[in-house]
């Protein structure tokens, strides 16, 4: 580009900016004036007309929502959670000599069934000399019963007709000697429970979480080899707005959890109930935790970390209305219709929303509302409007 041209393209004629600016203007005022007008029409209370005079009633499809008393049900989503696990942890130190091909992770044990067998020979040896020291225990009690009846048949023949002192008649050696008889039946018994502790059990069946322990590992007593999940230790965690945490009575609430079936493409559904909540809400959402147990406790398909769909229904009666979704605006507003077909419009109470069902508070127990169904152009307040054939909830 030349200095000449560079020159001309920069200097802009003062009529040029005046005709830019009006066209600015003008688009402007146009667009103010096309929402000065939709303002007018939504908040207008007077029905538009249309030509020749005659007032403009729309159509709408219309429902007729009866209240009722009953329990109110809600839709959560929830996760299952282990309550508890039972930890596997020999009471024995020893190299581990056989495993149950049931403990394994996702395995499921049987109780009473042996999960893993240590090595047993030290403990045989400790069992058997724990007898010998009971069998010496004994011999001693006999030997000092027997030297104490030589010396009381010596004290008699010596001093007849007193009593010999309890140092003669050997009553604190019997006595050392029997103490020692019950320490040795003790430590027979210990040794005979550690060698029954070698094959490991446990008293109550359950799945496999987490298996450590392998042939040839040498285990430490006390240290944990696994992990099992008890029938009945399932729990679903729902979480819910704390409000709606308080129509939920622990003990009472039930609800039912329905998950996929992981055989096959049909959903399977538990009856749940109630059983305590928490007593903090969440500190970031602020959300209230309530706790479901199963009714039965042999549901393996109820593993920890799956989500479930939860429906719970309260325990006491609540005046509601059922709304389909399609009758609220905007997600909050009802379009009431009088009894001289003009439209009101009220945000009522919401309690819950299931699918395409709203459930809302019924003020009046005995009022039956009409109301408008999906949408449809024109319906601000006081118009009024022709009915379709309306249809009940």
């Amino acid at each position: 580009m030349t200095p000449e041209t560079e020159t001309q393209s920069e200097a802009v004629r003062p009529e040029d900016r005046f005709k830019g600016r009006l066209q600015l203007a003008l688009v402007a005022g146009f667009l103010i004036g096309t929402y000065c007008l939709y303002l007018a029409f939504q908040f207008s209370k007077v029905p538009p007309q249309i030509a020749g005079g005659e007032t403009f009633h729309p159509t709408v499809a219309a429902v007729t929502l009866k209240p009722q008393a009953a329990p109110l049900t809600f839709e959560f989503y929830g996760t299952v959670r282990a309550r508890n696990y039972i930890a596997v942890t020999p009471e024995v130190s020893g190299r581990v000599t056989s495993i149950s091909p049931d403990f394994r992770v996702g395995g499921t044990i049987k109780a009473g069934k042996a999960l893993f067998q240590i090595d047993r020979r030290d403990y045989d040896i400790a069992f058997a000399n724990a007898k010998s020291v009971l069998q010496k225990a004994e011999a001693n009690l006999s030997l000092v019963k027997a030297e104490a009846a030589a010396a009381l048949t010596e004290w008699n023949l010596l001093h007849p007709g007193k009593n010999p002192p309890a140092t003669v008649a050997k009553k604190p050696q019997i006595a050392q000697a029997r103490a020692d008889i019950a320490a040795a039946k003790a430590g027979v018994a210990a040794a005979r429970l550690n060698v029954r502790r070698t094959v490991f059990t446990l008293p109550t069946a359950g799945r496999v979480i987490e298996a450590k322990a392998e042939p040839g590992q040498y285990v430490q007593a006390g240290t944990q080899q696994g992990l099992i999940l008890p029938p009945g230790a399932t729990e679903i965690s729902v979480r819910v707005e704390s409000d709606k945490a308080e129509r939920f009575i622990p003990g009472k609430t039930a609800a039912s959890a329905r998950l996929q079936d992981e055989k096959s493409p049909a959903q399977r559904t538990f009856n749940m109930r109630l059983t305590r909540t928490n007593p903090t809400l969440d500190p970031e959402s602020r959300y209230a935790e309530l706790i479901f147990a199963s009714e039965k406790t042999d549901n393996i398909l109820l593993k920890p970390g799956r989500f479930v769909e939860v429906t719970v229904t309260e325990a006491q009666n609540t005046p509601h209305y059922r709304v389909p979704a399609s009758a609220l605006e905007d997600n909050q507003f009802l379009r009431v219709i009088g009894a001289d077909r003009k439209i009101s419009r009220i945000a009522p109470k919401i309690y819950a929303r299931n699918g395409d069902t709203v459930l809302i508070a019924a003020e009046d127990e005995t009022k039956i509302l009409q109301v408008a169904d999906g949408a449809a152009d024109g319906l601000i307040d006081g118009i009024e409007v022709e009915i379709l054939a309306p249809k009940t909830e």
